[in-house]
């Protein structure tokens, strides 16, 4: 069971990550400071431009992991009953008995 989980974890975590990359979150203020630092290259909106690129980088990994957990929480207890129960015994567990009529 834990091999079995461990896997669609790591599956799912990649899924997340992609997802997460494949998303353009440009905020206006890294825009801003991209444009500033276009605009007049000194230290200081190098710097700026930098700070923003972090925050950037850290919305992708605060969605990922958002992402992740949402699909955790749905993998977990499936894997557990198909694991204990197997494919045909789904519909003999209590969470099914009070799902499906």
């Amino acid at each position: 069971m834990k091999s079995r989980l461990v896997i669609w974890l790591c599956v799912e975590l990649l899924l997340a990550v992609g997802a997460s990359l494949s998303v353009s979150v440009c905020r206006s203020d890294h825009l801003k400071a991209w444009l500033a630092w276009h605009n007049h290259p000194t230290p200081e909106t190098r710097q700026e431009l930098d700070r923003q690129g972090t925050l950037d980088n850290w919305s992708h990994v605060t969605f990922a992991l958002m992402l992740f957990g949402a699909m955790a929480v749905v993998t977990i207890p499936v894997i557990v009953v198909v694991t204990r129960h197997g494919w045909r015994g789904i519909g003999e567990t209590k969470i099914a008995r009070l799902l499906l009529p």
